[in-house]
């Protein structure tokens, strides 16, 4: 039984907007304006006006960069940027610079290696500050000016593929990935993308536990039931989180390449859906 038949979708909400007696609504879709360079990040999403990214980097990245775009290549241009890391854990050149006739440009950001800690997470906020030859017009005439980039240092690695079962959610075919650093497993982007499972072999390899966080470069597992989220974030309930109980110290076992979580409960605002035993049988590693 997939989530359908547990949780009741809430229906679309229409909003009209209200007509301008001058003539009819603009499109919020981007219109390119001929006269200027039109820079702005590349994976900028006009649909949905997303203007960031999440940078997943192995543990011996010192950089990462972030791409810029232009319409109009006919000249050098300078674009000065300004930027904020909170925990100073990025160094961001003062400028990026497009050569004639190039219409991309890269910001390489530097990673602060006494700051950034494995599998912690960092924010980076990168403003453009445009000239007006060099702004991207749109029909409401904003410029779109600002990338957030969410960064983190991991040592995961595939490990095999397997087939996730659930009453809960379905089935479907799984990735699975190890990390030397945590010792332990995790299951990527399980229910939502960004959300993922881990779970750590208690000694002797037949039982294990579920991660709940980790601290310091090392695994947080509890004897006791544990708390996740799973990302699924109901348009009308809110996020859907995942108990894993604990049964004699442990959330589940392995054998015959088979993971058994003894029971999931899924709730939502304390709002039961049910608890489940769910499985992951790996298939073949690499």
């Amino acid at each position: 039984m997939k989530l359908s038949k547990y949780i009741a979708m809430a229906a679309v909400a229409l909003t009209v907007a209200a007509c301008d007696e001058e003539g009819p609504d603009r499109e919020a879709s981007p219109v390119e304006s001929k006269t200027t360079q039109n820079i702005h990040f590349a994976d900028y999403d006009s649909r949905t006006g997303v203007n960031g990214t999440t940078a997943t980097l192995s543990i011996d990245s010192t950089y990462f960069v972030v791409a810029l775009e232009r319409q109009k290549a006919d000249t050098e241009a300078t674009v000065e940027l300004q930027c904020y890391n909170a925990e100073e854990a990025f160094d961001v050149p003062g400028a990026v610079k497009f050569a004639k006739n190039e219409t991309t440009a890269n910001i390489r950001v530097e990673l602060n290696k006494d700051v950034v800690k494995p599998f912690a997470q960092y924010t980076l906020y990168i403003n453009l500050l445009l000239t007006p030859d060099q702004a991207y017009s749109y029909a409401d005439d904003a410029t779109v000016a600002q990338h957030i980039v969410t960064v983190t240092q991991e040592d995961f690695e595939q490990y095999g593929m397997g087939i996730f079962s659930s009453d809960m959610w379905g089935s479907w075919v799984q990735l699975i990935e190890y990390s030397p650093m945590l010792d332990a497993y995790r299951l990527p982007d399980l229910i939502e993308k960004g959300y993922h499972r881990i779970f750590k072999l208690d000694e002797g390899g037949a039982t294990f536990k579920v991660v709940s966080g980790v601290v310091d470069g090392a695994a947080v597992v509890s004897a006791k039931d544990t708390e996740t989220s799973t990302g699924y974030d109901h348009p009308t309930y809110g996020m859907i989180m995942s108990t894993f109980y604990a049964y004699d110290g442990s959330h589940g076992s392995l054998s015959d390449k088979v993971y058994t979580f003894y029971e999931v409960e899924y709730t939502v605002q304390d709002v039961s859906f049910g608890a489940y035993k769910e499985t992951f049988q790996l298939v073949n590693t690499y």
